[in-house]
């Protein structure tokens, strides 16, 4: 990447992690009525840290892995602790993943970090007393790109060796589903949108122009992007709209592909207070528990079926 593309990058990306920062003085609150261990070193690479929020039961609990967005390019993984919470409450055992930025790592250097996260949270099942049995993977933004990317994965395992990914659970881990809130996943959509700084988002972690991309061949564009990888097998999902998203046309897209695979879904669009994009996350406000409660009844469903 050149030195200019490189700089914007990680300028713009301090300057979102700031506002973010802002933001959490208002999503902020109490999570004492839950278990929160932060900075748990799930690698030795620069940021790979996950925080573990649960409550105490002496059941086993499925899992839901979180992962944070930020355009590729920042994301404060404190920020997400609240929603991740309210998850841990209805009484999902929730990690709530960071990983690498770009443009210090590029597509798909990430896949190969939260794969390495999921190992450790396999790894340490027994002492989590977590059920495997039942797992979610999640994420906004960004984060719904990465998640809907890992379940694709999950679900067609020769991309593991196609991203380079090693992962020793291939042949037995399993995502049973999905929540991808005011998320992206078709990089030539992305390309396309007129969506705030969307441009750096796309160098900064493809390490190419929006016109680069819309250039390449059919099959390069394909591997780029988590919804030209969903099948028939894909797990049943949770699309997270906003009427102010300027990314919604990217959840509308999803939506089509998973009409179309025949793929169990339920979706929301929330409004009010949670109408611009990635306002998903203040689940205090009551727009916020109506677009949780929905969420959290679909999973109820289906991994209890």
């Amino acid at each position: 990447m050149d030195k200019k593309s490189y700089r914007k990058g990680c300028n713009l990306g301090k300057f979102l992690d700031f506002s973010e920062l802002i933001a959490l003085v208002a999503l902020a609150r109490s999570t004492k009525d839950v278990n929160v261990i932060t900075g748990i070193k799930y690698g030795d690479d620069h940021r790979e840290e996950l925080d573990l929020i649960y409550n105490d039961s002496v059941n086993k609990k499925p899992l839901l892995i979180y992962i944070h967005g930020g355009g590729f390019i920042s994301g404060v993984r404190k920020m997400r602790k609240y929603l991740c919470a309210d998850y841990a409450r209805a009484g999902y055992f929730v990690a709530n993943l960071d990983y690498e930025l770009a443009p210090v790592a590029l597509f798909p250097y990430q896949f190969k970090q939260l794969f390495k996260a999921i190992e450790w949270l396999i790894d340490n099942a027994d002492k989590y007393n977590l059920d495997l049995n039942r797992v979610v993977v999640a994420g906004e933004s960004a984060g719904g790109y990465l998640s809907s990317y890992v379940a694709a994965i999950v679900k067609n395992k020769a991309l593991y060796d196609t991203l380079g990914i090693d992962f020793k659970y291939k042949e037995s881990f399993d995502v049973h589903a999905a929540i991808h809130l005011n998320g992206c996943f078709n990089a030539e959509k992305m390309a396309d949108l007129n969506f705030p700084n969307m441009p750096i988002f796309i160098k900064s972690f493809f390490d190419k122009t929006c016109e680069e991309i819309k250039a390449l061949s059919e099959d390069e564009k394909a591997i780029l992007s988590p919804s030209e990888q969903i099948r028939n097998n894909y797990p049943p999902t949770i699309v997270g709209r906003s009427k102010m998203d300027g990314l919604d046309a990217e959840s509308v897209y999803l939506l089509e592909v998973l009409k179309t695979n025949s793929i169990p879904h339920v979706e929301f669009m929330a409004g009010g207070l949670n109408s611009p994009h990635a306002w998903c996350l203040a689940t205090f406000t009551k727009e916020g528990k109506r677009c949780l409660k929905i969420a959290l009844d679909f999973l109820d469903e289906v991994l209890n079926q």
